[in-house]
């Protein structure tokens, strides 16, 4: 595995230290043999970059939560709209009820989202102080709600709310279950169809905090395994015991039209589910979400251990703009990590060499998130890095600034 720890002055000083020595055959000889090595090892390990990135390929554009940005987010008219703007997956994030239903919401507790304080019938359901262990992590819950607390009936009681000055006109929404999730997928999936358009629209379900669920459950991948039947129900043709478990082809009939099943990108944070699906169910095209928590995978041997288990690779824009080091150093809460650990892991992957580098491992990197304030510089710098997938928020122009992008590639190339 390659280490960073020789930088180019180091490989230079060695080999002038070599050819100090006396000259021997013997000497000669072991003289050439370790400039060879070091020659390789700069090459391919201090210069990762010198691997030929792809970036004449469009990256796909990711509705971040459907278009969250003109909608509140996870929510039907959010998905809907995002799906309206052609982007290439619609992304949502799963969580499970208290009767184990997915559902579409990105927090564990409900306040901050929801219109729970306004409904008294669930004043016995709120958390005055708990401590809850999830991502390796212990959080703390204060004056909340949990909602795996909350049954699919009961949650269906509550609005989502927004702190989008622009969508607070948007009150009425409850919390969708993954079922509406695909039924509007699918809705819209036959629109286009008909349209004209054969493509259908991807999807990236999230897992949220799977070893939560899990150890409320009592059952190891309990949340995992529970996913896979829901796929199963919607046609994806996965037994976790067959190594080739995803049917190609995969198909289903809407409205007198058969469709072939949406591309599916199954994503999450916790690295032990990414490693479960990979061994459990091959044929899961997955991406394992990066972030200052699993901090030892943004080092040179760390990424390594990803090599062949996942598909994409998640980083955070902080880690491409910024460098990985400082997106962890400026991070809140302040994170606490092995400063040696990470060096005996060869230290950070510099922000040039990442994307190089995740390909060379014969992985690609999605980046996110970008949002419409920077949004053409960001894009246009990801897509320069080679980066092969981005969670948008503000579809209005994401795929046109992409593809006004590879017009002026080819009109370069002409």
């Amino acid at each position: 595995m390659c280490s960073t720890s020789l930088s180019v002055p180091a490989v230079i000083l060695l080999s002038k230290i070599l050819f100090k020595l006396k000259h021997n055959a013997i000497v000669l000889t072991l003289q050439k043999v370790l400039v060879v090595l070091f020659l390789f090892h700069s090459f391919f390990c201090v210069f990762p970059q010198s691997f030929n990135v792809r970036k004449d390929i469009r990256p796909q554009i990711i509705a971040h939560r459907g278009d969250s940005f003109q909608m509140p987010e996870n929510t039907i008219p959010a998905f809907e709209l995002a799906i309206e703007k052609d982007v290439d997956f619609v992304e949502t994030d799963l969580v499970l009820t208290k009767d184990n239903v997915f559902v579409c919401f990105h927090d564990l507790t409900l306040a901050s989202g929801t219109d729970i304080r306004s409904h008294p019938e669930f004043a016995h359901l709120r958390v005055l102080l708990k401590n809850i262990t999830y991502d390796d992590q212990v959080f703390t819950i204060e004056d909340d709600w949990l909602i795996s607390d909350f049954t699919l009936k009961e949650l269906k009681d509550l609005r989502v709310i927004t702190h989008n000055q622009n969508q607070l006109k948007y009150s009425s929404f409850s919390i969708p279950t993954f079922d509406e999730f695909m039924e509007t997928v699918r809705r819209e999936s036959l629109k286009r169809f008909l349209n004209g358009n054969k493509n259908p629209i991807g999807i990236m379900p999230e897992l949220k905090h799977p070893s939560y669920f899990n150890a409320l459950a009592n059952t190891s991948n309990f949340m995992e395994k529970l996913f896979i039947k829901n796929l199963v129900k919607y046609g994806y043709s996965i037994n976790i015991t067959e190594e080739n478990n995803l049917k190609s082809g995969c198909e289903y009939e809407l409205k007198s039209n058969v469709l072939p099943c949406n591309p599916l990108v199954v994503q999450c944070w916790e690295q032990g589910t990414i490693v479960y699906f990979y061994e459990s169910a091959k044929s899961l095209r997955l991406l394992a979400v990066l972030w200052v928590n699993n901090v030892e995978f943004l080092t040179w041997k760390g990424m390594a251990r990803l090599e062949g288990k996942t598909e994409f690779v998640g980083l955070s824009t902080e880690f491409l703009l910024d460098g990985a080091e400082t997106a962890v150093e400026n991070a809140e809460p302040k994170v606490v990590y092995d400063r040696e650990k990470i060096k005996e892991l060869g230290g950070f992957i510099p922000k040039e060499e990442i994307v190089s580098y995740v390909e060379r491992l014969g992985m690609k990197v999605a980046v996110y998130t970008v949002y419409p304030e920077t949004e053409r510089e960001e894009i246009e710098y990801f897509i320069g890095m080679g980066v092969k997938a981005i969670f948008v928020e503000g579809l209005e122009r994401a795929a046109k600034i992409r593809d006004e992008y590879f017009t002026k590639w080819n009109n370069k190339l002409k």
